[in-house]
Formats: C-alpha cells, sequence, structure tokens
C-alpha cells in the first residue's frame, strides 16, 4: 500500500506542466534585414485626389515608383504551451493501477501470490498509474514569448515602393479632355504647383450641361515626358442634375402623385432645382430652399452643373395671391338684375383625373362662380357644379335644371380632359375621367348637350374648355388637328339644330392646348388664356355674343402665340347676337 501512495503523490504532482518549442508562424516572410535589390524605377503621374461635386477639382501628381526584391525565409517563433492530463485516461489507468496492486498486496482477487508474481503486478501497477498521467493534452492557447527566427530561404518577393516627387514645378505636362471621343478641353506645357497638378473639372460643363446623363464618363489624357495617365472620371463625379423648368408653371409637392392638396410651391419657367434622386417613372425628387420635394419629369429638361454654383441657381416662384387680387377677379360691374330663373351650371372631370392636373382650374371654376353670383346677380342656388368622380357621370344633371323655363337664361362652363375617338364610325369628342385603380369613365360631349337642350332654356349659353390628349383609347393626330374645326362644327349643329338660341364657344381647336396666363413680362395670371380674357371681355361690359367673341379672337391666340409660341384658337358657333345679360 506504500507503493500505491508514493505512486499516487507523484501523479498529483505531475498533473499539469510547461514546455516550449519553436513554431513555424510564416512560411514566406520578407527578411528586411538583407539590402533588397532595386530591379526597376520610373517616374509616373496618378491621381491624388478625386473630384466631387462640391469640390469639382481633380488633382494629379508625380510620384516615383520603384520596384524592391526581398529575399523571403521561413520565420519560426518561440512558444510556451500548458499541458494537462487526459482525465479519461487517468481515470481508466488508475483503476488499472489499483487492480494491480490490490493483487499484488492482498488476498482479495488472488488467494496466493509467489514474491515475483507480487514484484511484476507492483511494477505493472505503477507503470499503468504513471503512464495514465504522462498522456497530456495542450490547454489553452500557446504563449509567444517574442523570440523569432528566419531560417532556410523560401523565395523572392517584388514590392514596390511609391515616393511623392517634392518639388515638381519644372515640370510641364500636356493634357487632352474627350466625351465620347470628341474634344472638350486640351492644353499644352501646364505647369504642376509644387507637387500636383490641379484641374478644375466645373470648367467642362457649358460643354456638357445638356449632352450629359447619369452614365455618362469623360477621358482625361495627362503626357510627360514620353509618359502618359489616362483616366475616366463619371460626370456625376464632379457634375450634380438640375432640371431646368420648360413650362410657364409648375407645382411642387410634398409627394410623388398630382393631387391638388399637396402643392408646396409654384415655380416658374427657367427655375433649376438640384435632383437628389429619380423616385419613380414619372417624378423626380428635388432639393428647394433646404427641403426636399417632388416634380413631374416633364415639367423640364435635365441640365448638369457643379453643385458648388446650386446656392446662387434661379428659381422663380410665384407668391400665394388670394382670390380677389387679379385684376380681373374685382371691380366687377352689375349686368343685369336678378332673375330667379337663370342658371348656371360647371361640369368638369378635372379634379383628381389621373390623366393630369389642370392648373388652376378650381380658380378657374371661381372666377365663373364669382361674375355669376356678381355680374349676373345669380343666387347660390341657382349655380350648381357637378364634379366627375368615377362614380356618378357628367351627363346626369337633371336634377340641377329644375326651375328652368322657356324664360330662363342657362349658362353652362363645361372644363377638363377629352380626346377624338372613333363611334360608330365617326369622330366624336369624349370627354374622358381615369380614376385611381386606372378605370376609364367616358362621357361624349353630345350626351351632355342632350341634357342640356332639354331642359328647353330661352338662351343657352355654352363655354367649353377642353384640354385634349392622346390615350390608348382615343386619337389625337395630325389629321384631327388640322380637320379640328369640323368635328368642333358637327357637334355644335348637334345642338343648335335642337335649340337654336344657343352659342357655343370652345376655347381651342382639338390637338391645340388651352393655355394658362403666365409670363415673365405679364405676371402670372393665376388663371387659363380663356377664361381670363372671358372675364374680362364681361367686365369690359362686353355682354352680346358678338363683342365677347371678338374680344376672344383679338387677345386668346395672340396671347398664348406670345407666351408659349403655340397657336390656340378659338372656335364660336351658334347665335352671335345673343346678349349674356339678357338686354
Amino acid at each position: 500500500m506504500r507503493s500505491l501512495f508514493l505512486i499516487i503523490l507523484f501523479c498529483i504532482s505531475a498533473v499539469s506542466c510547461t514546455s516550449s518549442r519553436w513554431m513555424v508562424t510564416e512560411q514566406f516572410a520578407v527578411d528586411e534585414r538583407t539590402q533588397p535589390e532595386i530591379i526597376d524605377q520610373k517616374k509616373v503621374i496618378l491621381v491624388d485626389k478625386d473630384p466631387t461635386p462640391d469640390d469639382p477639382v481633380i488633382s494629379f501628381s508625380l510620384y516615383t515608383i520603384t520596384e524592391k526584391e526581398y529575399p523571403l525565409r521561413v520565420k519560426v517563433e518561440r512558444t510556451v504551451q500548458k499541458y494537462r492530463p487526459k482525465w479519461g485516461f487517468v481515470a481508466l489507468g488508475v483503476t488499472g493501477a489499483a487492480f494491480a496492486l490490490l493483487a499484488a498486496n492482498s488476498s482479495v482477487i488472488l488467494p496466493s501470490v509467489t514474491t515475483s508474481q507480487k514484484l511484476m503486478l507492483n511494477i505493472s501497477g505503477g507503470l499503468i498509474g504513471a503512464l495514465s498521467f504522462l498522456n497530456m493534452q495542450p490547454t489553452g492557447d500557446p504563449i509567444y514569448t517574442g523570440e523569432s527566427e528566419l531560417m532556410r530561404r523560401s523565395g523572392v518577393e517584388v514590392v514596390q515602393d511609391s515616393l511623392r516627387t517634392l518639388n515638381a514645378s519644372d515640370i510641364v505636362a500636356d493634357m487632352l479632355v474627350t466625351y465620347k471621343g470628341e474634344e472638350l478641353f486640351s492644353q499644352s506645357d501646364l505647369e504642376f504647383r509644387q507637387t500636383s497638378l490641379d484641374v478644375n473639372l466645373a470648367s467642362l460643363e457649358p460643354r456638357l450641361r445638356e449632352i450629359a446623363d447619369e452614365e455618362s464618363v469623360i477621358d482625361i489624357k495627362i503626357s510627360y515626358n514620353g509618359m502618359s495617365k489616362e483616366v475616366q472620371v463619371p460626370v456625376d463625379k464632379f457634375l450634380a442634375p438640375f432640371l431646368n423648368v420648360s413650362k410657364p408653371v409648375v407645382n411642387l409637392r410634398n409627394s410623388p402623385q398630382a393631387a391638388f392638396t399637396n402643392i408646396v410651391a409654384e415655380v416658374g419657367e427657367g427655375s433649376l432645382l438640384e435632383i437628389i434622386d429619380s423616385e419613380t417613372e414619372d417624378w423626380y425628387r428635388v432639393r428647394y430652399q433646404e427641403t426636399e420635394v417632388y416634380i413631374e419629369k416633364s415639367s423640364g429638361t435635365v441640365e448638369w452643373k457643379a453643385a458648388i454654383e446650386s446656392a446662387s441657381t434661379l428659381i422663380f416662384e410665384f407668391a400665394e395671391i388670394p382670390f380677389g387680387e387679379i385684376d380681373v377677379e374685382n371691380s366687377l360691374p352689375i349686368l343685369k338684375p336678378r332673375d330667379t330663373s337663370d342658371r348656371a351650371l360647371i361640369l368638369t372631370n378635372a379634379i383628381d383625373n389621373r390623366h393630369g392636373i389642370r392648373q388652376y382650374i378650381e380658380r378657374d371654376h371661381k372666377l365663373f362662380n364669382h361674375y355669376m353670383r356678381t355680374a349676373l346677380q345669380m343666387g347660390s342656388d341657382q349655380i350648381s357644379e357637378i364634379v366627375e368622380d368615377g362614380s356618378n357621370g357628367l351627363a346626369d344633371f337633371s336634377n340641377e335644371l329644375q326651375g328652368v323655363d322657356q324664360t330662363s337664361s342657362l349658362i353652362v362652363y363645361i372644363t377638363g380632359f377629352a380626346t377624338i375617338k372613333e363611334i360608330d364610325g365617326r369622330e366624336e369628342i369624349v370627354m374622358i375621367y381615369l380614376d385611381e385603380d386606372e378605370i376609364q369613365h367616358e362621357t361624349r360631349l353630345t350626351d351632355l348637350f342632350t341634357g342640356l337642350h332639354r331642359a328647353e332654356p330661352e338662351a343657352l349659353f355654352l363655354f367649353v374648355d377642353l384640354e385634349y390628349i392622346e390615350s390608348s383609347r382615343g386619337v389625337v393626330n395630325e389629321r384631327i388637328r388640322n380637320g379640328g374645326n369640323s368635328i368642333l362644327n358637327r357637334t355644335a349643329n348637334e345642338l343648335l339644330r335642337e335649340l337654336p338660341n344657343s352659342v357655343i364657344l370652345f376655347s381651342n381647336r382639338p390637338g391645340q392646348s388651352s393655355g394658362i396666363y403666365t409670363g415673365m413680362i405679364d405676371g402670372n395670371k393665376r388663371h387659363h388664356i380663356f377664361n381670363y380674357f372671358w372675364a374680362e371681355a364681361l367686365k369690359q361690359r362686353n355682354t352680346k355674343m358678338s363683342d365677347l367673341i371678338r374680344h376672344l379672337e383679338n387677345n386668346v391666340d395672340y396671347t398664348s402665340r406670345r407666351i408659349h409660341d403655340r397657336p390656340q384658337e378659338i372656335q364660336a358657333f351658334g347665335n352671335f347676337t345673343l346678349d349674356i345679360a339678357g338686354r
């Protein structure tokens, strides 16, 4: 038993130990103790600083590139590792040792043991117990002592070392800048200023402003002493896109959708707005007075400018003008005494129509309503407005015309979007409304005329202001534009045959646009040209239809050509001797 005690005491003292050894840590280590061999040395021009829209300067510097060859060797480091026994083997070994010692020194296992057997069992038990503790495994990470050695050579490595030329002021270079193979700029004998050559790419803006896009790239070639450096620089790295507004008035909105409720501001033709993102297929997100707003892509053309100039870009903003401050909105004359049998009706599909937004159309409606109430002395119960919303048709206005008889004057104002469609073999004017579900609702203009003549008023004054658009379901082409007057004539005759004591006035021909009255000289009248001069004629007491039509003919087309450089010819049909004041 004394032997067993000694063996266990020895094993406990040897439970753990440490040892050190050399480990290979790097197969190909650079031997920096050896002087490298210089195999090549040359001077090159490198880009030191890339341009940005806020700082459109690209910098080139002259560098000396040296190629050095270093020998590679196997690197070894000394480590210290801690070990502990494998306790599974220890348990198995101690069990075996105890069994051998118990058999040698007692009669529990073997009843009789000779002296030689006893000696062999004691030796075996001691060896088994000792070996179970000597079978160890490493524990933890090896501890590096910091000692290292470079052993045998394992290869070579070529290292490039670049050093900027500290004094390059006596060096001159040639530069060539091209875009799609076309020369934009070239200059010879450019001098390096101390250590670099700086080129302000914003100077290329006049050449790139209208021809570049977000994928455009310019090529820059710098030549010096037989060497050259060619780099490609995307245009959007040094110029920023701006939208140059080409329409007379454009709405800025707080969301990318056309609605009357999300207008933030109005800007005019010539305004420059920095484009932040192309939000959708139809909208840009732009910067306006430190905020981000949305504008329709069709509002203008994209130009590329240096962002550093954005602070000085022009924005023609129209201040909000309350109704009543435009000249035709105030100081109205009273043209006739009140007649309770008179009626006025607005029919429109221009509100929330996905085909587009007609600028200032609601103000036009308000102006019409104002003249009916003030100049023609109608009460609020005599004026009605029907708005197409997809659930009710424009032709359902019989309730609004109750009270109209053969002593009444009926004044109707039709506005909105329309197209020309071929129906039953002939072309007709069809008012179209596209709802939020992209479902198109259509109303023939002749159906509206049918409902009007059924009221049988004494006199009918009909003013039609439509924006004709091309659609997959309609046709507005050159043939329609040239023959638009015949379509209007045929449509008007549908009503005049039933109600001869009528006058029908169209604001424009099919294919022409009904423009708004705004310009750099005239200012923003905030009405359509037709509506403005219609009101001006009444304000000047041109109540007889021949006089009113003459006033419109003298002003509408002239103003449209002067402001928008396009025709807008009014078309009138019917009895021009009628007087809207009932005289």
